[in-house]
């Protein structure tokens, strides 16, 4: 039988074998529930006479129509976030400015910037004035509609009226270090020249900001001890988790701090149970004082088969919805598909029913990508350290994010870690026996040469590099080192000292979110690998596809891309405020 207590967190065993009842009809429909991301389970009837005249760790709750069961931990997180949502709702302190003063701030900064692309959206000058005027906003919007740009002109406003808080008392969360350091460099980007301490802002993820201590198995900032920070800016929300979020706002004093939450609802939810975010922007869909929707897109056209997949997939308006599907291009070769004028292509077999296969599509990737990224990296050379100064950022990140592959799964064999042991096979023939024309060497069982995309897997503070960083080998003197770009710095370090990393020619979608490339190829294996997996949905799909600029290339099985449209992640989480 299942071990049911395994996944529920403070449950007392003895509260639920004290009797002879038995209880694991209850928890294995928990545990089913908590698999697909629910926090609760649909309450069944004949469940009453097990729960009658005893004490149990669980909840029974009316949402709506239904009735649901709650294990005791989980209801109280989701009470404490309400409760703590609810009071911000109430709180009035903001800072009061007029229609007119607003306008002439807004237009001050565009005429600045001296060029029409970067004039605001309507929606964009709205969610501005509402968080200036609230304690707590959303802002929601897709990849390219400006969510960053919002808040970093939030700053400049808060500055311009005197009232932006002490750099320490700003703070800019994420739920990873990878995407903490996104938020900092697009900020700084943004207002760096308009902003002296802009260079003392910093991210950092919420278990940094809370200070986990792992003695006391709990966070230092908690609802005894509140954060000292005035405003929080916390970006890629529809990660957090319900554990996460009700922490978040229980340290936070809502008499004198403001917090901006961004996100996209649409975007894969958080890994562990709940749907928190997606949660809140149904709850304040209608009220504009609680949540802004970001609608237009800088990154693609309007007409682009990319922006009309996306709002066919997820309409900003109910009444918008399609059923019509977009027919896209398809070609049979990869160098085909980047000719191709078209933003959204399929690589399929010409003539043929089946797809490409996965040894087909690496072999191709090496002769029309990887090698030539490669040789294009060797061209450059660095005698010693220092020269790495020399080397332009913009020109680093262009190799890094022009081009890259992404896979739903991890594992397996169509997972990213077999796929690179074939792309390192096929490396190491070509050096071998083709002589190609790199500096490699074997460590712990694995390659290394220069070029090679390497992802961080592990944070090492000391060193600032976190899960989800992605850097590249370069040869620097006689030695091959792993380069960085740390908070606007190219630094080395040697392959003997990173942290927990893999090869990053392949990233699974869910490591992807946050991150944007000039070009992604979406890889989709046959549908008979894909039936047992939940991971396919629309939403991997939208986040996968969102992750271009210019363009996506799927390749695959076109019968999973289908599956993956139809299944919808809807997570029960029984949000009320």
């Amino acid at each position: 039988m299942l071990n049911p207590l395994v996944s529920f967190e403070n449950i007392t065993i003895q509260s639920l074998f004290a009797s002879s009842r038995d209880f694991s009809p209850i928890l294995i429909a928990l545990e089913n529930a908590y698999s697909i991301g629910n926090l609760a389970v649909e309450f069944q009837k004949e469940w009453s006479s097990l729960l009658e005249g005893i004490a149990h760790p669980f909840q029974v709750f009316q949402y709506k129509d239904k009735t649901y069961l709650y294990t005791d931990s989980i209801f109280q997180r989701k009470q404490k976030l309400e409760v703590q949502i609810r009071l911000f709702l109430e709180e009035q302190h903001s800072i009061k400015i007029d229609e007119s003063s607003f306008a002439q701030m807004i237009e001050n900064w565009e005429n600045l910037q001296g060029n029409e692309s970067t004039r605001l959206f309507p929606e964009q000058k709205q969610a501005i004035q509402a968080c200036l005027n609230q304690p707590f906003h959303i802002i929601t919007g897709g990849p390219g509609t400006g969510k960053t740009t919002v808040v970093s002109l939030l700053l400049l406003c808060l500055k311009e009226l005197k009232s932006l808080p002490e750099p320490e008392e700003i703070a800019l969360i994420a739920p990873t270090g990878r995407a903490a350091q996104r938020l900092t460099e697009s900020i700084q980007h943004r207002i760096g020249n308009q902003f002296s301490h802009s260079d003392m802002l910093f991210g950092q993820t919420l278990h940094s900001l809370l200070q986990f201590r792992k003695r006391e198995s709990g966070f230092l900032y908690k609802e005894t001890r509140k954060l000292p920070h005035r405003l929080l800016i916390v970006d890629e929300a529809s990660m957090i988790d319900l554990r996460m979020m009700s922490a978040l706002f229980e340290a936070i004093d809502v008499r004198r701090t403001k917090v901006i939450l961004l996100g996209d609802p649409n975007q894969l939810p958080s890994v562990e149970i709940g749907g928190v975010f997606s949660d809140m922007v149904s709850l304040f869909s209608t009220k504009k004082n609680v949540l802004t929707k970001l609608v237009h897109s800088a990154r693609q056209r309007s007409d682009s088969q990319i922006q009309t997949w996306m709002k066919q997939t997820f309409p900003i308006e109910v009444k918008e919805a399609t059923e019509a599907s977009l027919e896209l291009p398809i070609v049979s070769s990869l160098s085909e598909a980047i000719q191709s004028k078209t933003d959204m292509v399929w690589i399929l077999k010409q003539n043929e029913a089946s797809h490409k296969t996965i040894q087909d599509l690496t072999e191709e990737l090496w002769r029309e990508i990887f090698q030539n990224s490669i040789l294009q990296i060797t061209k450059r050379r660095f005698t010693e350290l220092k020269d790495l100064l020399t080397y332009p950022i913009s020109e680093f990140s262009q190799h890094l994010n022009s081009f890259r592959c992404l896979t739903i799964f991890r594992n397996g064999i169509f997972g990213s870690e077999q796929i690179h042991n074939k792309i390192e096979r096929i490396v190491e023939y070509e050096i071998s026996f083709r002589k190609f024309p790199i500096s490699s060497v074997k460590l712990s069982e694995s390659l290394y040469y220069e070029g090679l995309p390497l992802m961080i897997t592990e944070n090492d503070k000391t060193r600032k590099l976190f899960n989800g960083d992605v850097g590249m080998v370069l040869l620097i003197g006689n030695e091959l080192r792993a380069v960085f770009l740390i908070q606007n710095k190219l630094l080395a370090f040697a392959l003997d000292t990173l942290p927990k990393h893999e090869p990053a020619y392949f990233l699974t979608v869910h490591k992807s979110q946050g991150s944007e490339y000039d070009h992604v190829l979406l890889f989709l294996p046959s549908l008979e690998e894909s039936e047992s997996s939940e991971l396919l949905s629309k939403q991997i799909l939208y986040t996968a596809v969102t992750r271009a600029r210019k363009k996506v290339i799927l390749v695959g099985d076109p019968k999973t891309w289908e599956k993956g449209m139809k299944n919808s992640l809807a997570r029960f989480s029984g949000l009320q405020i």
